[in-house]
């Protein structure tokens, strides 16, 4: 059986975080008229796990868009937003 991956998100090893939580985790389906003439279309059906809040999208706007808006509305964790901050700091140089 394959183990958990965890990250420390303080320096107390005791306090560990799933490197992919479930308060992160959606589920997308995608549609596509096959029988159109006209290019596929990114459409279809997103769910967040945990909440269950799920929006119908037409275009890859409106997914992301729901994707950050419920990930906003998310409690982190104490110092994961440290974290996220260091690792998404562009390098200097």
């Amino acid at each position: 059986m394959p183990s958990a991956t965890f990250r420390s998100v303080s320096g107390d090893p005791a306090q560990r975080d799933p490197l992919f939580p479930s308060r992160r985790a959606f589920i997308v389906q995608f549609t596509r008229d096959a029988s159109s003439d006209t290019p596929p279309q990114c459409s279809g059906r997103v769910e967040h796990v945990v909440s269950g809040r799920s929006l119908r999208f037409e275009k890859p706007e409106e997914l992301w868009s729901f994707m950050r808006e419920v990930m906003a509305d998310i409690p982190m964790p104490e110092g994961a937003d440290n974290i996220a901050r260091t690792q998404s700091a562009p390098s200097k140089g």
